[in-house]
């Protein structure tokens, strides 16, 4: 499989949960990242503001230093800390072997989300 091959599984997960964006536009954000990072990580974040909430578009905010800390409450951080580093990830020059570790942290998101809805766990 090439870089940007995606298993038929894996595809048809992400087309019953994800219907704002396709996997083509997911790849396309992959194949620019190569050429032009800046502008990648932009149509990542894009594409990420249009699933609702908090994500890598507006997780992060600039203090009264000028340093960026995270939007949200220091209750919630067990949730929204695994989009930072996704975002730091996506950044990272070693992408490609970072990539188990960036799936990781946006299941460990998404986990975490689900158990502070289901009342478990996360207070």
């Amino acid at each position: 499989m090439g870089k940007t091959d995606i298993r038929n599984e894996i595809k048809d997960l992400f087309e019953k949960t994800i219907s704002s964006f396709t996997i083509a536009d997911v790849t396309s954000v992959i194949i620019k990242r190569e050429k032009d990072l800046s502008g990648s990580f932009q149509d990542f974040a894009r594409l990420d503001s249009k699933i609702s909430w908090k994500g890598v578009h507006n997780i992060n905010k600039i203090d009264a230093r000028g340093v960026f800390i995270g939007d949200y409450a220091i209750k919630d951080r067990p949730i929204f800390r695994p989009i930072q580093y996704v975002e730091s990830h996506f950044l990272d020059h070693d992408f490609d072997m970072l990539t188990r570790v960036i799936v990781q942290r946006s299941s460990l998101h998404v986990e975490t989300s689900l158990k502070r809805y289901c009342g478990r766990g996360l207070s």
